[in-house]
């Protein structure tokens, strides 16, 4: 958890590094006043995700479609909004 980033879900302003609590997955946003909690899912940066979208490019470079899809789709299920990921996704599936 330790250098990802946090957005409070109610307004969307990050969540500052003293606010968490990194044992229990909860923070306090100073922005709209409230305390939230966040699952795994919610953080925006992993180790595993970058790997699996280097994987994801490198396959798509390399016209394996199917595979670079497989990876993309992993990387989304990890930070759903990621631009490359979803590109990649996209085209394998036009």
């Amino acid at each position: 958890m330790e250098g990802e980033k946090y957005l409070c879900p109610s307004c969307g302003m990050p969540i500052e590094a003293h606010a968490l609590n990194l044992k229990t997955r909860r923070g306090y946003c100073a922005w709209c006043d409230k305390n939230v909690i966040f699952p795994k899912k919610n953080s925006t940066a992993s180790p595993s995700a970058v790997h699996a979208l280097n994987e994801a490019y490198r396959f798509f470079l390399e016209k394996n479609f199917e595979s670079a899809q497989n990876c993309a789709e992993t990387v989304v299920s990890m930070t759903p909004n990621n631009v490359a990921a979803l590109y990649i996704i996209a085209y394998y599936k036009a």
